[in-house]
């Protein structure tokens, strides 16, 4: 039984191993109309949805904000990945959601 699937003593799931990351992609529209993606490697999420939330807030930051011109994310679109390393090392990309 993985215990990152069940809450700990204070009701929250434990953070995630070092080995275990997300990458979690928001979609956009420039000002010439090209639809473009960004995506965010989110350390030390318990889930993918605790993922999303944290890559969203920076998604949102100013300073995202600023370097695609104030272009908003489109909520509609966000695919969230799970990055492993095997026991040798090897990075492994979940299928997205």
């Amino acid at each position: 039984m993985d215990s990152a699937d069940h809450p700990g003593s204070n009701g929250l799931r434990p953070a995630m191993r070092s080995d275990e990351l997300w990458l979690v992609g928001f979609r956009f529209r420039t000002a010439s109309g090209t639809l473009t993606r960004h995506y965010y490697v989110v350390p030390r999420a318990a889930d993918g949805e605790q993922a999303k939330q944290l890559a969203g807030r920076r998604a949102r930051s100013a300073g995202e904000r600023l370097k695609r011109a104030f272009a908003g994310v489109d909520e509609c679109w966000i695919e969230v990945r799970r990055l492993r390393r095997s026991a040798i090392g090897a990075w492994r990309l979940s299928e997205g959601t």
